[in-house]
């Protein structure tokens, strides 16, 4: 049980490295474009990671729709800055778009 522990804390604390450990030993010039997209996916599971210790004692089910939910807005968000499209229109959209895919998740049956 305390291996566990110490396991699941090593994890996290990777996961917490992962993205400036990437950003300091790479250089976006000389990346091929798919790797372009590891600082996104990094910042997302970051995210996700942190609202997941953060919300404890609700369940299971809201707490993935909520770490989800809560995770990818600034990755949207991020997604629109850095091609230069951020717009307050756009974080509306985004807002409203999470929003209503939340609801519709929490609604729907198929996440059990």
């Amino acid at each position: 049980m305390n291996l566990e522990k110490h396991r699941r804390k090593l994890y996290i604390l990777l996961i917490y490295l992962s993205l400036p450990l990437f950003i300091m030993f790479t250089n976006p010039d000389h990346l091929p474009l798919p790797l372009l997209i590891v600082p996104f996916m990094l910042l997302f599971i970051i995210c996700y990671t942190s609202l997941r210790l953060i919300l404890k004692p609700i369940s299971w089910r809201k707490k993935m729709l909520i770490s989800a939910a809560g995770a990818s807005a600034p990755v949207l968000l991020l997604v629109f800055q850095s091609i230069h499209q951020l717009t307050f229109r756009d974080v509306l959209i985004v807002g409203s778009l999470i929003g209503v895919t939340t609801f519709y998740l929490s609604r729907a049956d198929f996440i059990r």
